[in-house]
């Protein structure tokens, strides 16, 4: 009598204790840092107003987002590849993924290390965002009816610390903003439109339409100056991968 007790009692524990490590395990790829403790080592390219610094085990985390199915085999929603990911409150808040390819078949081949994803919120059923992968570390952006944030590298050659913040709390420096010279008009021959902003201002105005569950892909040509590649990877002479993940990373989001 006693054993038929002992077994089922043995086999909930050990269902309860596999349980807590898996959770466990999801939970540590983060870890809380003494801003103080940072190793500065290059230009530091982001400065919210106010943030949370964390440390990542990033080959832990690289592992888990690498074993992620790709999202034309396995919906979001159906996705038991599981991670965590901090909050600027600092709270842990589990998501899950699927591996969301922007880059051509031909260029993901070429550069294996470049990986992006989606993410769909587990504890807060409303958030949504994207996160990739590659050579300058973890990027992730969130959108969430509690506020939207962004995750991303202390500085330039640092993959291992991280800040996290509000998207409220970050103003771009007004020096490091190039300004745009907006769409260039090839009908310069033609005659002027006195109806032309009005048109535009009531096309405007029309809800867009819902385009159902159909998944549309288009196809995206980027090119950058050698400007641009030196900023955005923070190296005077980067080269094509670098720039390609900094490029991969903006589009992604």
């Amino acid at each position: 009598m006693k054993m038929k007790l002992l077994l089922p009692f043995l086999a909930t524990s050990l269902f309860l204790c596999n349980l807590a490590n898996a959770q466990s395990s999801v939970e540590k790829f983060w870890n809380p840092i003494n801003e103080e403790t940072i190793r500065i080592s290059g230009k530091r390219q982001i400065l919210p107003k106010r943030y949370s610094t964390f440390e990542l085990i990033g080959a832990r985390l690289k592992n888990q987002l690498f074993t992620a199915p790709n999202e034309k085999k396995v919906n979001l929603s159906a996705s038991t590849c599981i991670i965590s990911l901090p909050l600027p409150t600092g709270v842990m808040q589990k998501f899950q993924l699927v591996e969301s390819p922007i880059m051509a078949d031909a260029l993901s081949a070429a550069f294996p290390e470049i990986k992006t994803f989606s993410l769909k919120g587990v504890d807060d059923p409303y958030a949504t965002g994207k996160i990739d992968w590659n050579e300058f570390g973890f990027h992730g952006m969130v959108r969430s009816t509690n506020g939207d944030f962004f995750i991303d590298p202390y500085c330039v050659g640092n993959i291992n610390d991280y800040i996290v913040y509000y998207t409220s709390d970050f103003i771009k420096n007004p020096a490091d903003i190039i300004p745009e010279i907006g769409v260039m008009d090839n009908s310069s021959t033609k005659q002027p439109d006195s109806n032309k902003h009005k048109v535009g201002l009531k096309a405007a105005s029309v809800g867009a339409n819902c385009v159902g569950d159909q998944l549309r892909t288009y196809r995206l040509a980027v090119t950058c100056t050698g400007e641009y590649a030196a900023a955005a990877t923070g190296f005077a002479s980067p080269t094509i991968s670098q720039t390609l993940a900094k490029i991969v990373t903006t589009v992604n989001r």
